[in-house]
């Protein structure tokens, strides 16, 4: 069976993190999002891939060329403009034939076992099939109606209250050919998207049967906003075992499960509570203390005296000493200078809002730290206000309190006024 990755979408909820790369390769886990898809792929003896890709397209071409064998083979089709999945599906077109085939969105985070579970359903009748599962969260997605098994209709980011169910639409389906002509009858939405769950809406008008399919909680996540990243990892990071590649000196303590990859090194006097990921080359220590849920990427340096706390630390990023990173997000190549702390937890003990496109968006966290862009650099002594962001290559001066988001490139200096007296 042949699959269409979905992969063009910038992915604005999830800046200053998609500032420089697709949100496709945002890694969870220490391994990108649609690494993971491939992987889940493969798996499952699906080898014949169609990625569907527009916004910073290269990083996922080059990426993906990177780590992919040979026994895999991949069609890069690219979406100049973002006009939406069922666009991406068209363009794809010609390439799938007359087969059925699977598509999926390549921002989901899935298990090899989801995949499993929807080729398993196929078999069972060979009809289209959609992906389910519920959710309370309905705003955000597809809401799917459904009558004896069968789909009867998708509502798409409803803004009003739907009563009837609380299926939401997971973006794995397997099709047929007849949906090409729900397609070619789509028009755009009140987003200015072709979307596919209109096409499949009048594909079912036509009377093409679409068999719904319940997914377990754990089968399936979307990352639709930065705080999803930490469920993602906290759910990779739970299925890792213990392997250690890299160095560990003497008076190292380690419990639970710890991913050390070649040429990492963790130094002496350092505490490690897994489960943790570190990625090739980084080092840490010594006397530093990672907590469980924190994944760590490659190159990077976490020196002596820091605590890091079910974070997400990314590529080349340098924490010398001294400093506290909780519940946080770090872009690659950061500098942050001695006595950086990241604030997680509101005075009030509220949940953590963020902003979101102008608008607050309530994370429903109560321990929520900053979001931090590619290259940004703190002087000492700097401290982030929970669900803070800031931009990449923002530069921070010394002894500031950051109460509020930081734009990319903007430099923040704080001015001060001495008053010099003789004694």
């Amino acid at each position: 069976m042949k699959c269409i990755i979905l992969a063009a979408g910038k992915g604005v909820r999830l800046l200053p993190i998609t500032e420089s790369r697709p949100k496709h390769i945002i890694p969870v886990g220490g391994v990108p999002l649609i690494e993971r898809i491939v992987e889940s792929l493969r798996a499952n003896n699906i080898q014949d891939l169609f990625i569907v890709v527009g916004y910073k397209k290269r990083a996922i071409i080059e990426y993906l060329d990177d780590i992919i064998k040979h026994s895999t083979k991949i069609k890069y089709i690219e979406q100049d403009e973002p006009l939406g999945t069922a666009d991406s599906i068209k363009l794809a077109r010609d390439y799938v034939g007359k087969e059925d085939f699977m598509v999926i969105y390549g921002d989901l985070f899935i298990r090899p076992r989801t995949i499993e579970r929807i080729i398993s359903e196929y078999h069972k009748g060979k009809e289209s099939i959609i992906g389910i599962k519920t959710s309370k969260k309905i705003g955000d997605y597809g809401i799917v109606n459904t009558e004896n098994g069968y789909i009867k209709g998708i509502i798409e980011k409803p803004t009003r209250k739907v009563k009837r169910t609380n299926s939401i639409n997971t973006g794995i389906y397997i099709l047929n050919k007849d949906v090409f002509d729900g397609i070619e009858e789509t028009e755009r939405s009140i987003r200015g998207e072709y979307e596919l769950t209109s096409s499949l809406n009048i594909a079912v008008q036509h009377n093409v049967k679409i068999r719904a399919v319940s997914l377990d909680e754990e089968e399936w996540m979307d990352i639709g906003y930065p705080w999803d990243l930490f469920d993602a990892n906290e759910r990779a990071l739970n299925y890792i075992k213990h392997n250690i590649e890299g160095a560990v000196e003497n008076n190292v303590s380690m419990i639970g499960p710890v991913i050390l990859e070649k040429d990492a090194k963790i130094l002496s006097g350092s505490r490690i509570e897994g489960p943790v990921f570190v990625g090739r080359n980084s080092i840490l220590g010594p006397n530093c203390y990672l907590r469980p849920y924190t994944s760590i990427g490659k190159n990077v340096r976490i020196g002596s005296s820091c605590e890091v706390k079910n974070s997400i630390i990314m590529d080349g990023t340098k924490i010398p000493h001294l400093s506290y990173i909780g519940d946080s997000i770090i872009g690659t190549e950061c500098n942050l200078g001695a006595g950086t702390i990241t604030g997680n937890v509101r005075m009030d003990n509220k949940t953590v809002k963020v902003r979101i496109k102008n608008n607050f968006i309530d994370s429903n966290l109560r321990k929520l730290g900053a979001i931090i862009g590619d290259k940004v650099k703190t002087s000492i002594n700097v401290n982030f206000m929970p669900g803070v962001k800031v931009g990449s290559n923002a530069l921070i001066g010394p002894n500031i309190v950051v109460y509020e988001d930081i734009l990319s490139r903007e430099k923040l200096l704080l001015e001060q006024k001495f008053t010099r007296k003789k004694i």
